[in-house]
């Protein structure tokens, strides 16, 4: 039982209501303190999570990049955290299995929830100076058509939220095909495609899978090659993947996609492509590199 709680909100996340007031007003009518504070000019997450070791249980409201900041941030897997969905995709949310309504979200909080243990990651790459960068991910990582997509539906996301996605993937169906040279746990391997994107949290956006293998929690990354020449051409996989959640298909892994389980990846790539992480585009280009941080947070979710 949790009696005092720190929430960390976004106010800037999603495009409308998130309902935090009824969640926040569930809690405490349920006697438990519950203190909130906001991330903006001069209030960073570092500062914000100061004193998170004297609560019972951290909220972090906002999109996917607010809860794997709080994540990260808070390097105390001791101190779980709760996903609060105030953004457009939700991942993190979404692939615990978290309720989207307040006062189901409060119940998990205070109901006796399930504390998961999952892996973080850590990523480099170069920004347009050529200074290496770090920056910490939770789902996933990755370069070429995933981060054209995310680019790319910035713009369109305060109009047509999660439905901006499918919109960017139409207009990028002929994205730039590369050569990729990975190093996967030293071993090197040349192949091409559309992208690379190294996955932590197996569900992505629509909920589909990036790969059947990708568990949280494993101590591993899945590194996914896109090898399809255009984006119609993981049309077949996505249909697989409907079929396969309503019964009529198997897990399996199809020819358009190369998965490679590891715990550290590099991925150089020619042509150079845009780059994402968690949902965000970066400023910057490949090289990247990518290493997995074992149970390095906790999650609440709720009992199965």
């Amino acid at each position: 039982m949790v009696s005092r709680v720190l929430a960390v909100v976004n106010p800037n996340s999603g495009q409308g209501d998130s309902g935090f007031e009824r969640f926040a007003q569930a809690v405490r009518a349920a006697g438990v303190g519950l203190e909130v504070r906001e991330l903006g000019p001069g209030a960073a997450l570092p500062g914000l999570l100061r004193d998170a070791e004297g609560f019972d249980a951290v909220v972090a409201a906002g999109g996917d990049g607010t809860v794997s900041g709080v994540a990260h941030a808070l390097e105390r897997p001791e101190v779980p955290v709760l996903a609060y969905p105030a953004g457009t995709a939700n991942l993190i949310a979404l692939n615990l299995g978290m309720p989207s309504d307040p006062e189901a979200l409060a119940r998990v909080l205070l109901e006796d929830p399930v504390r998961q243990r999952v892996d973080l990651a850590r990523l480099s790459y170069r920004d347009p100076e050529g200074q290496e960068r770090t920056a910490g991910f939770t789902i996933a990582a990755g370069t070429g058509f995933d981060a054209k997509l995310i680019a790319d539906s910035e713009a369109l996301k305060p109009r047509f939220g999660v439905g901006a996605y499918v919109l960017s993937a139409l207009s990028n169906a002929n994205p730039a095909v590369a050569e990729f040279r990975l190093e996967l746990d030293g071993e090197v391997l040349e192949t091409s495609g559309i992208g690379v994107v190294v996955v932590n949290f197996g569900r992505m956006q629509l909920g589909l899978k990036m790969s059947p293998y990708a568990a949280p929690d494993d101590g591993l990354l899945d590194v996914v090659v896109l090898k399809a020449r255009s984006a119609a051409g993981l049309l077949p996989e996505l249909m697989r993947q409907m079929a396969e959640r309503l019964g009529l298909a198997t897990p399996e892994v199809d020819e358009r996609l190369g998965v490679y389980q590891v715990r550290r990846v590099r991925v150089e790539a020619i042509p150079s492509l845009p780059l994402q992480f968690d949902g965000e585009s970066l400023e910057g280009t490949p090289p990247l590199e990518a290493h997995v941080l074992p149970g390095a947070a906790t999650f609440l979710k709720p009992p199965a």
